[in-house]
């Protein structure tokens, strides 16, 4: 059985069934919903499930409810996370290096590494452009670029290449871009080890 009531403090179940307990929520317009099962209304809603005597024998969390729990644990589970990996980098600090001078070290070793990487880019990227240009050259000399009486439709091998050129430029530049934001990202990380480490051992 399932009642409505807006001005019921309390209500009572119908035992006729045997029932021990009930069930109470209040819709988003303030009505309380009552039943010996659970009232349509009341789903997805916070629900009180109440014994035969009207007291609070626990709650059933609505979606609403839910959701925030479930955002609250989030936010708890990323502050311990990053508790912990803040105390696993300050003992990996600890442990590895001996001084500044060594993470200076290592950083310039990382950095140079992916410099040379990205000087080989460059300098493909450059060749690429070249290739791109004297194929350019080639197509002025075809259809529909030509004006010449005698001009030729562009053949499919130079009309692929330039697909494929046009592809390499792409992959490069998105290669080099990457490669730069590694540096700086690099750079960023060792200036932060450096100003920790100094902290963990009391250096200016």
């Amino acid at each position: 059985m399932v009642l409505a009531a807006n001005n019921h403090p309390t209500a009572r179940p119908n035992n006729s069934g045997g029932g021990s307990e009930f069930f109470r929520c209040h819709d988003e317009h303030g009505q309380a919903h009552f039943g010996d099962s659970m009232p349509a209304e009341c789903v997805g809603l916070d629900t009180e499930v109440l014994s035969a005597r009207g007291n609070v024998v626990r709650m059933i969390d609505g979606t609403k409810s839910l959701e925030d729990k479930a955002a609250r644990k989030s936010a708890d589970d990323a502050e311990k996370k990053a508790k912990t990996d803040a105390e696993l980098r300050d003992h990996m600090l600890i442990d590895t290096y001996l001084s500044v001078a060594d993470i200076e070290r290592l950083r310039d070793q990382r950095v140079d590494l992916v410099k040379g990487q990205l000087t080989i880019d460059e300098q493909t990227l450059v060749a690429i452009l070249d290739r791109q240009t004297n194929a350019l050259n080639q197509v002025q000399h075809f259809r529909p670029y030509s004006t010449a009486a005698n001009a030729r439709s562009m053949p499919d091998n130079l009309v692929a290449d330039m697909v494929s050129l046009a592809n390499s430029i792409r992959i490069t530049e998105e290669r080099i871009a990457a490669k730069r934001t590694e540096m700086q990202d690099l750079q960023a990380k060792f200036t932060s080890d450096v100003l920790r480490f100094k902290e963990l051992k009391g250096l200016k």
